[in-house]
């Protein structure tokens, strides 16, 4: 008997993750709570693979990492006082210290014995869906008359719900929400290519869905989201064309991105902040978000200060940079040694996958989505602004880690 069948069966637990997914996507008031109940269940119905778990040394050395990073980051939040025995603190002590682990065993556990490649395209689509809906209606209700729809905001939109209800909140926010819809347009070239059944429809909705999330990051005066775009599509669109095109292509962007920011075209005060952190850390080694320094900002930025709230610029914007901030080098250590270790396994799943004959549309979809986060972690304060994208990344992580091992390689290279 396998594992599926000791629960509940796998396709209704699958079925279930996917409308949690669409749910988180939206950001609903408790949504994250439910995060934590399939947790549980993944790991009741995925016990019996508990022992080949073990034997993953990756996975369980980036798991102990994991709580190492999590315990050394909550113990030196209380001891700042930045966190206190609250509700808020509590979530935030689950975020932290449990998800990031626990996630990355469920998603192994997960992809491992019941949830199948169709299952986790549908999951990565229905957060996707979810993100571009939660998005659209911040426009539609920042927008007087809501069907303005050429007008841009550069700081800030109204959001539907969230911690205080119907509020104001920042544009990089809402804009992270939309960017994992990006990964269908790194589909587009494999639907055509491909031709699998149903593709024209598949393209219409990817390409549809692409631009509907292409839009809104225009609307939110975005600037990563483009990045992240060139990432998603550039492994499936390499594949398209021979290795003279490739060449042509990589030097037309070599010589545009090199002149954009000789010209400061390309320029963001996120590069420079980040860069006169680093310089600046041995000022507060043990965190504290003590660190206090100016930095030359971008064409016309003039000079801009970093410093402790209430300071507009308190936040580096990169994931590890955001915890040497707060707590220390030591919690930035152990999250730095688990993220390399857990990129060097993806890295070589990759390597494995990407060829004409074996890359597919569920691979674009699953690393499309792991350059997403991976640009969000290191551009965005993705502690702070977006707590289920960054248990999730580890989630995604643990089932691509899965896949050399899974029992359920069904629709392996189509959704």
């Amino acid at each position: 008997m396998t594992n599926q069948r000791s629960c509940f069966g796998g396709s209704q637990l699958a079925a279930l993750t996917v409308g949690i997914f669409f749910l988180l996507g939206l950001s609903l008031p408790k949504s994250f709570s439910l995060l934590g109940l399939v947790f549980v269940i993944c790991l009741v119905c995925g016990r019996r693979e508990l022992r080949s778990l073990i034997k993953a040394r990756l996975v369980v050395s980036s798991i102990v990492l994991l709580v190492a990073f999590g315990c050394s980051f909550s113990i030196r939040q209380f001891q700042l006082g930045f966190w206190s025995l609250t509700g808020a603190s509590f979530a935030d002590l689950l975020t932290f210290a449990l998800y990031p682990s626990l996630a990355l065993a469920v998603g192994w556990l997960s992809r491992r014995t019941f949830f199948s490649r169709r299952a986790m395209c549908l999951a990565i689509v229905a957060f996707a869906v979810g993100g571009l809906c939660y998005v659209l209606l911040s426009l539609a209700i920042s927008r007087d008359p809501w069907w303005r729809l050429d007008e841009v905001f550069p700081s800030a939109v109204t959001v539907p719900w969230g911690e205080h209800g119907m509020s104001g909140q920042n544009v990089g926010s809402v804009e992270q929400r939309a960017m994992p819809a990006l990964v269908l347009a790194g589909s587009l070239p494999l639907l055509f290519v491909r031709k699998p059944q149903g593709w024209i429809l598949k393209s219409l909705l990817a390409f549809i869905m692409a631009t509907i999330a292409i839009y809104s990051l225009w609307s939110l005066d975005g600037r990563l989201g483009y990045l992240a775009l060139s990432a998603v599509v550039a492994p499936s669109f390499f594949l398209m064309i021979n290795r003279y095109c490739r060449l042509l292509l990589l030097s037309a962007a070599g010589i545009i991105l090199g002149f954009g920011l000789n010209r400061q075209w390309l320029c963001d005060e996120r590069f420079p902040m980040q860069l006169a952190f680093l310089r600046h850390i041995a000022e507060a080694p043990w965190g504290g978000r003590r660190i206090t320094f100016d930095f030359e900002g971008c064409l016309g930025q003039g000079v801009l200060t970093f410093g402790p709230p209430p300071n507009f610029i308190h936040l580096p914007h990169n994931i590890f940079l955001d915890v040497i901030n707060d707590v220390g080098v030591l919690s930035a250590f152990f999250l730095l040694l688990a993220c390399s270790a857990l990129l060097f396994g993806l890295t070589r799943i990759l390597i494995i996958v990407y060829s004409p004959g074996r890359w597919g549309v569920s691979d674009a979809f699953a690393f499309g989505l792991v350059a997403v986060l991976v640009m969000q972690s290191m551009f965005q304060p993705f502690l702070y602004s977006d707590r289920s994208m960054f248990v999730m990344s580890f989630l995604l992580t643990g089932a691509l880690l899965a896949e050399p091992c899974a029992r359920r390689p069904v629709d392996a290279y189509q959704c």
